[in-house]
């Protein structure tokens, strides 16, 4: 469970949110469907304390305000806290144009043609301070700049194991925990460990489902189930559906019966006030 809530996108419903649920004794859940569990995996038991995000020796915090990537790496990010974090640092979503994989967000930066990005639906959130080489009279012309976030195209070739690919370069091996050149680039890309090719249903947002694992559909419902006949079965469909009908229907018969009762009370009045006496009504 991550201690801020942000983007959907960048929510995870994985085993900790769905067992707090199930101990709340509100819910019954399906396990199986939990997504990965990428916040703090294998920084051990100390993970998470003042110490750990103070010193930066943790990669999932931060410090000050410069800008790197969000820690499933789908977003460029900005070094922020919030009253949760407790002074702890952490690299939230950029306010605009922060996801990798929307390639419509081309050419937002004027960097964009000098570090190499590459925005679209493979694309991830590196952190590196490449910069083209620019040639003037057969030479190279240094421009200095910082590590920040910056999106480039990426594919797995084994577990933990992955190929970048920035704008005009072929595809590199990026080894994980290390570092890489790009022929034509100056500065370096840091290669992330354990965060790329180990978790298949972190995914950018699709609107064709197939492209998803079954644990990470879309529908929250899917997740939260109910045991009928010793077998799993979604709490919205049908149950909810059924209730919602017969409480639909119970609600119109008692209105129908209702409004019979008040029309037979009115009828009741104007027939005893055409049978009033003649005398009565002279008086």
């Amino acid at each position: 469970m991550a201690a801020v809530l942000e983007d959907w996108t960048t929510v995870r419903i994985d085993p900790v949110t769905l067992a707090a649920l199930q101990d709340t004794g509100w819910y019954t859940v399906n396990l199986s469907r939990a997504q990965s569990l990428v916040w703090g995996d294998g920084e051990g038991a100390t993970f998470g304390s003042l110490s750990t995000c103070q010193d930066n020796s943790s990669s999932f915090f931060c410090s000050g305000s410069g800008r790197g990537c969000h820690f499933l790496h789908l977003h460029k990010g900005e070094c922020q806290t919030d009253p949760y974090l407790e002074g702890c640092g952490v690299f939230k979503p950029l306010q605009n144009a922060s996801e990798c994989w929307k390639q419509e967000n081309t050419g937002q930066s004027a960097e964009d043609d000098w570090s190499g990005e590459i925005l679209g639906f493979n694309s991830r959130c590196f952190f590196s301070n490449l910069t083209r080489q620019v040639p003037v009279l057969s030479q190279f012309v240094e421009v200095n700049s910082s590590v920040e976030g910056r999106c480039y195209r990426h594919r797995c070739t084994g577990p933990n194991r992955f190929q970048i690919q920035v704008t005009g370069s072929e595809w590199v091996d990026c080894p994980a925990g290390g570092t890489i050149q790009i022929k034509g680039y100056q500065g370096l890309v840091l290669c992330p460990d354990r965060r790329f090719c180990l978790y298949s249903d972190i995914t950018p947002p699709s609107d064709d489902v197939s492209m998803f694992p079954s644990s990470s559909t879309s529908d929250p419902y899917e997740t939260l189930t109910s045991v009928q006949d010793g077998t799993w079965s979604p709490l919205r469909p049908p149950t909810q559906i059924t209730v919602a009908t017969a409480l639909c229907f119970t609600a119109a018969v008692c209105l129908l019966a209702a409004l019979m009762v008040s029309y037979r009370k009115c009828g009741s009045c104007r027939i005893r006030i055409h049978t009033v006496p003649e005398d009565h009504r002279n008086l």
